[in-house]
């Protein structure tokens, strides 16, 4: 599973950032220039590969593993309740070997499939049950996108969007204000 960093991204910063926390705990190095250290990227995976570090460790790809795995366990639950249970399990294994084959590749890209797919997921399970955890669940996931990536907030707010009308439409009007209230608790602290 081990491999260097290859990527631009994972090179020029998620990689220097996380030696940089390690090293003085912080992000951003008092001995660098602010202008090369890229301060607008979200701090999530940069956070992650230091962590590996701290707990002594050098296999960046664990957190990416971790969320492999229980994205393959998502898909299947949800599955399962629109399917039978060995069509979901059919189709999680093809999705296991798609993402094993091509998405590990990008640190970032993968962990921003993996909040996505989670909102997508829970949002679809509170469609079907109105069970307001579901709801609550897919809130956090969509704050977590903005740690991932600096365009998440696009993708968050249009889906925020989508969630809040469906509410509105289906009359759980009192829903939408706890629910953006959720994405946005999640979303602001590494953007202020």
């Amino acid at each position: 599973m081990a491999r260097p960093p290859s990527h631009w991204d994972e090179v020029s910063n998620i990689v220097k950032k996380a030696k940089v926390y390690h090293l003085y705990g912080t992000l951003l190095c008092p001995e660098w220039d602010h202008s090369t250290q890229n301060t607008s990227y979200p701090p999530l995976i940069p956070l992650t590969r230091a962590w590996m570090y701290l707990w002594g460790g050098e296999s960046e790809n664990l957190i990416s593993t971790l969320h492999y795995s229980t994205l393959v366990g998502v898909f299947w639950v949800v599955l399962r309740e629109f399917r039978a249970s060995w069509s979901a399990l059919l189709m999680s294994l093809v999705l296991a070997g798609s993402l094993a084959w091509g998405g590990m590749n990008s640190l970032k890209d993968f962990t921003y499939l993996y909040y996505f797919f989670t909102a997508v997921c829970c949002f679809q399970l509170w469609t079907r049950t109105w069970q307001f955890e579901f709801l609550i669940v897919a809130g956090l996931a969509l704050g977590g996108m903005n740690w991932v990536r600096v365009d998440g907030v696009f993708y968050t707010a249009s889906t925020a969007a989508v969630i809040a009308l469906h509410c509105l439409v289906n009359r759980k009007w009192w829903q939408v204000p706890v629910f953006g209230l959720i994405v946005s608790i999640t979303t602001v602290p590494w953007t202020i």
